[in-house]
């Protein structure tokens, strides 16, 4: 255990909870905000909220993967990872959605669909090749542990196996 008494971190994750729970609320309400504001051109309502949809799940995506690279940033996580670089593809990609959609919401969705959708497509397979790279070459190793967090999985561990095996006395107990 850490000098507080508790897991390395979880100070920081228990403080932040009520950060990222605002944080995603403001966030889908200025998904739902953007998205009921603009009035796209469209044959149709299903084509109108169709469009509205795509902005506001684009817009939701955009703020996850910031609040992901924000989040590994803090805790001190490698950027040159292979999960980061997956997030960093998905980011630019979501935010170049975002933008194909706001255009579709201003240009309307017939006249110009085929270049923006191109433009979509393009990258997405960007963003594909730039996996392909990431995932390639292989991942830095990670720096060691601190001796503060080594032992505190240790003790965890010991904890874990101690409440299984009291968990398996309990059942075998039932059983009989």
């Amino acid at each position: 255990m850490s000098p507080r008494g508790c897991v390395p971190g979880t100070r920081w994750l228990s403080e932040a909870r009520g950060q990222f729970l605002v944080s995603g609320l403001l966030g889908a309400m200025v998904a739902a905000g953007a998205a009921l504001l603009l009035h796209p051109e469209a044959n149709s309502s299903l084509d109108v909220w169709e469009i509205r949809g795509n902005l506001f799940t684009g817009i939701i995506i955009v703020e996850l993967f910031s609040a992901m690279m924000g989040a590994a940033n803090r805790l001190g996580l490698q950027w040159n990872s292979h999960v980061m670089g997956l997030g960093q593809g998905l980011f630019v990609w979501s935010a170049i959605a975002v933008l194909v959609d706001a255009l579709h919401n201003v240009l309307g969705s017939y006249r110009w669909f085929t270049a923006l959708d191109n433009v979509r497509i393009t990258v997405w397979t960007a963003a594909a090749i730039y996996w392909a790279v990431v995932f390639w070459k292989p991942e830095r190793n990670r720096n060691p542990l601190s001796p503060e967090m080594e032992q505190y999985l240790l003790g965890l561990h010991r904890r874990v196996k101690f409440d299984l095996s009291r968990s398996e006395e309990s059942l075998s107990r039932l059983r009989k």
